[in-house]
């Protein structure tokens, strides 16, 4: 429902902070998805949907190794071999973003982005979805969002999602409906919406 899809046949596994290994298959560094999972989609192959959880956020200043792997010695933006790779080959960018990508509004979301499109490269999986989660009391990020799709080509587009915390309890109060699921729901409101009922 969220992804507005019916192509998810089941759900194979979920993991929490999940960053495929060996990782110089990948990104090389330490990127991780907050979680991930792993889907059966209706075409017979796996698909993947990476997830990042934000809450009070906002951007992030750059740490050392994330720097090495986007600048030169000379402070220039230039991307590691495998930034760059993962970047390309995914299609999902407009020429020329990546000194707006490397910023510290957006790395967090594009390396998330790249991890699973170096899932696809890898072979892992055949669909990615990269999926973003906040609360909307938090106007940092529904401004980021917009910054970041609008570097997004149609293909990168169709593997980009980002919506509230609220619009995701609400579609859990669509399936979820026995006392202890519904029970687990009001928890999530109550803790991370300032007790804002279901």
């Amino acid at each position: 429902e969220l992804l507005g899809t019916d192509a998810l046949l089941e759900v194979i596994d979920v993991w929490i902070e999940y960053a495929p290994q060996p990782k110089a298959n990948y990104l090389n560094d330490g990127t991780s998805f907050d979680a991930f999972v792993l889907y059966r989609h209706k075409e017979g192959v796996k698909g993947g949907i990476g997830i990042e959880v934000k809450y009070t956020e906002r951007e992030y200043q750059i740490g050392e190794t994330e720097y090495k792997n986007t600048h030169d010695g000379q402070g220039r933006v230039r991307l590691s071999a495998h930034y760059a790779r993962a970047t390309a080959i995914s299609h999902y960018y407009r020429h020329d973003s990546e000194s707006t990508l490397v910023s510290d509004n957006l790395r967090q979301i594009w390396r998330n982005h790249i991890l699973g499109a170096s899932m696809v490269q890898h072979g892992d999986i055949s669909h990615f979805a990269s999926v973003t989660v906040f609360p909307n009391a938090n106007p940092h990020f529904h401004t980021v969002i917009e910054e970041y799709r609008a570097l997004l080509t149609e293909e990168g587009k169709g593997t980009f999602y980002a919506f509230t915390y609220e619009k995701m309890f609400e579609a859990l109060a669509h399936y979820f409906n026995n006392e202890e699921q519904l029970r687990w729901i009001r928890y999530l409101y109550k803790r991370y919406l300032f007790g804002a009922e279901m």
